[in-house]
């Protein structure tokens, strides 16, 4: 009886690997994408390249999943902040506007803060 039991459950791993792989795992799959994006552009902020570090924030988001809204606002806050950068500070403030009214919307208070503060920082400076 055991043996059978054992066999069953054995025999129906595969379906339960291939059911989280095509299911959950691809939204897990999206986010390790965006982050090793994200990476390659901090590295690119590093390296005081900025219009490529744009571009691959951008590319991150693009590959992130639309429920992950956390990430997505740091994602668009860090390619608005290395926007500054590249001369584009009127661009950069209004996304930086749109940012902080998509996190008001959405009640993600912490990331409103640091949305502030970087606005601030962009006015001062």
């Amino acid at each position: 009886m055991k043996r059978k039991i054992f066999v069953t459950l054995w025999l129906l791993a595969p379906v339960i690997l291939l059911a989280y792989h095509y299911g959950p795992g691809q939204a897990a799959l999206a986010r390790d994408k965006a982050a090793a994006l994200a990476r390659q552009a901090l590295a690119f902020e590093k390296g005081e390249e900025w219009p490529n570090a744009v571009e691959t924030y951008k590319e991150a988001l693009a590959a992130l999943p639309a429920e992950d809204k956390a990430s997505q606002f740091r994602l668009r806050l860090a390619a608005a902040n290395a926007r500054m950068y590249t001369g584009e500070l009127p661009d950069a403030m209004l996304d930086l506007d749109g940012l902080l009214a998509d996190i008001r919307k959405s009640g993600t208070h912490g990331e409103a803060e640091r949305a502030r503060v970087s606005e601030a920082e962009a006015q001062a400076g």
